[in-house]
């Protein structure tokens, strides 16, 4: 009799330890935050990349970019990678695709500081833009243009050279600081080479207004 009543009692025991692990148990999944698995991040950033497609927002790209002397016909007329002091202004051009409806920026550097930035309308799926600066004589180094789209990002990034000439004649027509940035003027449109309508931004120099 004695053992049954014993063995009763450490069976009632074991179900009382039992419910109290249980309980535990609930409590510790109910207060404790789920942690987003490895592969719910990625389709987190899924939904988040469907949706800014469903809004028609596009990155866009750089199709063609280049540092240039001069502009004719909406076209660079030279790529460099190069230039020397007795040179005042340079021009930057890019062709934007896909970001029609959308800003674009040129943001100019040099020595880790912003001197200008000029923003652009998009208007078409093919874009051309372009943007000038013109560089006091010591201004020498690197100077560095960086394409930003409507979400701030940087979507290419191009330098350029400016170095000492070799024998460099006094200037007397140097520009302050910060003078001088292109802005978006009058667009027009022309026929690709691909029989494809392209619209172009034309960027006139800041100092002259367009004219037709």
């Amino acid at each position: 009799m004695k053992q049954q009543h014993g063995l009763l009692l450490a069976m009632l025991l074991g179900v009382s330890q039992l419910a109290i692990a249980q309980q535990a148990t609930d409590e510790d999944q109910e207060t404790s935050p789920a942690m987003p698995t490895t592969e719910q991040e990625e389709q987190a950033g899924d939904t988040q990349g469907a949706a800014r497609e469903q809004s028609g927002f596009s990155s866009g790209s750089v199709m063609r970019s280049a540092f240039t002397t001069r502009i004719e016909d909406r076209e660079p007329v030279d790529d460099v990678a190069q230039l020397d002091n007795e040179t005042r202004e340079v021009y930057y051009f890019t062709e934007l695709r896909d970001m029609e409806g959308q800003t674009a920026r040129h943001r100019w550097e040099y020595q880790g500081e912003v001197m200008a930035e000029v923003e652009f309308n998009v208007k078409g799926p093919r874009w051309r833009v372009w943007s000038s600066k013109r560089i006091l004589p010591d201004w020498t180094g690197e100077w560095t243009v960086s394409v930003i789209n409507a979400a701030d990002e940087v979507i290419a990034t191009d330098s350029v050279s400016y170095v000492e000439a070799t024998s460099s004649a006094d200037d007397t027509g140097a520009m302050p600081a910060g003078e001088a940035e292109a802005a978006p003027a009058e667009n027009d449109v022309e026929e690709s080479s691909a029989g494809e309508a392209g619209s172009d931004n034309m960027t006139p120099d800041a100092s002259s207004p367009m004219q037709d």
